[in-house]
C-alpha cells in the first residue's frame, strides 16, 4: 500500500510539475539508450511506441536488453487527474528502480527539469 502512497503521490507531483513547466523545462531529447513510455488519459500505455498492457509493463522492463539507461515517461493531460493506468505505469518504474526522466509530452524532446 505504501508503494502505490508512493507512486501516486509521485504522479500528482509531475502533474503539478508540467502544468507550469514552462521556466523549468529544457530542451533534452529521450537518449536512444532510453526507453519512452507514454500513458494516454484514456489509460492507453506505449512502451517506445508500441502499445502494451499495463499488466505486461514491469516484466517489459525488466526484460530489455540491455538495460534502459533512463526511462524518458510522458502522460496526456499533465495537470490534469491521471489515469489510474498512469500510476501503475510509474509503480513499475519504481518497482525496478530504473532512472526516470519526466517529459512535457509525448515528442520525449523536453525534459521537465527538478530543482
Amino acid at each position: 500500500m505504501r508503494c502505490y502512497r508512493t507512486s501516486a503521490a509521485l504522479v500528482a507531483i509531475l502533474g503539478l510539475l508540467l502544468s507550469g513547466c514552462a521556466e523549468q523545462a529544457e530542451s533534452n531529447p529521450c537518449p536512444a539508450t532510453g526507453v519512452r513510455i507514454f500513458v494516454t488519459s484514456a489509460g492507453e500505455i506505449s512502451l517506445n511506441g508500441a502499445a502494451i498492457d499495463v499488466g505486461g509493463l514491469r516484466d517489459a522492463l525488466a526484460t530489455l536488453s540491455p538495460p534502459p539507461t533512463v526511462v524518458c515517461y510522458s502522460r496526456d493531460d499533465s495537470a490534469g487527474e491521471p489515469h489510474p493506468a498512469a500510476t501503475q505505469a510509474v509503480d513499475a518504474i519504481i518497482q525496478l528502480r530504473l532512472p526516470v526522466a519526466f517529459y512535457t509530452d509525448g515528442t520525449f524532446k523536453t525534459v521537465v527539469k527538478m530543482e
